[in-house]
């Protein structure tokens, strides 16, 4: 019985996972979930997690970390760890390493994962063609995407991460030119992730706030001060407690929609755009609203060339660790 070892590293917390092949499918054996700002480097958290397995005899492994890899080796975004194919090879005795970016990993995981870990947001039109081309992108601590092609006839999966969360923000109405206009005062360079993420989320709360779009109850600015600000926001946004936190939201969910529409157009996506991470789980009700749909479509002569494009919501978080699983058995 072949054993692989499976990580989804994340600026916030990480993920180790070991599976079995049974009947020649995936089975997860054992999971973890670690602070990743508790520990000084990746291989600290990996020996203390095979050291609470036994050191199991591990046959491939393969994880996803938020950033570029490299020549075998990622030097994590939003996290202060440089990770090392070899490194983690010879310090563990594990033959087969390979380090991908995690939007990589969540990609591969799509053409296995359960249709009940999926929502559909907007059902478009199904596709026929033999090449399927889907994008994957995902609000997080960070903003990550990919692409993916999947050959209906061989199974054969093209995946090619991105760091296009990286790429300039590209206001579509003046009130987008006014955020713009406003984190350009922080950030000489404004990218989608400075609003398509948890800070982001809290950026654009701070810019409606400072602009003048809504008043900031006293009790409200105490929550924000001892609690995690993203988390607040959210929430509230989408019970409308505080009116503020709702036009957040409202704005947070229709540059998505764009952004996500801009892929779309990108990659000429013919099956589904799959929004990942850990915040489309949290806010589906809003993204429901049909705010995102309609700023997804928005793109004028070229409309109708993304409207048979689905837009799903992946439900479950273990997605990335779950194609890092089969990246591992595939090498």
């Amino acid at each position: 019985m072949s054993k692989y070892l499976a990580g989804d590293i994340g600026g916030t917390k990480t993920r180790l996972s070991i599976f079995s092949t049974v009947r020649d499918e995936l089975v997860c054996d054992s999971t973890q979930r670690f602070s990743s700002n508790a520990y000084p480097g990746f291989l600290s958290l990996l020996q203390e997690f095979l050291a609470s397995e036994g050191f199991p005899e591990i046959d491939a492994a393969c994880f996803g970390a938020p950033g570029p890899a490299v020549n075998g080796e990622i030097t994590a975004t939003n996290l202060p760890w440089s990770i090392n194919e070899m490194h983690i090879s010879t310090t563990f005795g594990i033959p087969k390493v390979r380090l991908v970016n995690d939007l990589y990993s969540t990609a591969a995981a799509i053409p296995f994962f359960p249709a009940n870990k999926i929502e559909r947001l907007y059902h478009g039109t199904p596709c026929t063609d033999r090449e399927r081309r889907s994008v994957i992108v995902a609000p997080g601590t960070g903003l990550g995407q990919a692409f993916l092609k999947v050959d209906q006839d061989t199974g054969d999966l093209w995946i090619c991460p991105s760091e296009g969360g990286h790429s300039d923000l590209a206001p579509t109405s003046p009130i987008e030119v006014e955020l713009f206009q406003y984190l350009n005062r922080d950030y000489p360079h404004v990218s989608y992730e400075r609003v398509l993420s948890g800070p982001g989320l809290v950026n654009v709360y701070r810019f409606l706030r400072d602009c003048g779009y809504g008043d900031e109850p006293a009790e409200l600015a105490a929550r924000l001060e001892r609690e995690d600000k993203a988390a607040v926001i959210g929430s509230t946004g989408l019970t409308g407690e505080y009116r503020l936190c709702s036009r957040a939201l409202d704005l947070f969910v229709s540059l998505l929609g764009s952004h996500a529409g801009n892929l779309a157009l990108t990659f000429s996506v013919n099956e589904a755009v799959y929004l990942g991470g850990g915040i489309p789980p949290k806010i589906i009700e809003k993204l429901k609203d049909g705010r995102m749909v309609k700023s997804f479509l928005n793109k004028g002569r070229l409309s109708e060339s993304i409207r048979g494009t689905a837009i799903n919501v992946i439900l479950d978080d273990h997605a990335a660790i779950f194609g890092a699983a089969h990246l591992a058995a595939r090498l």
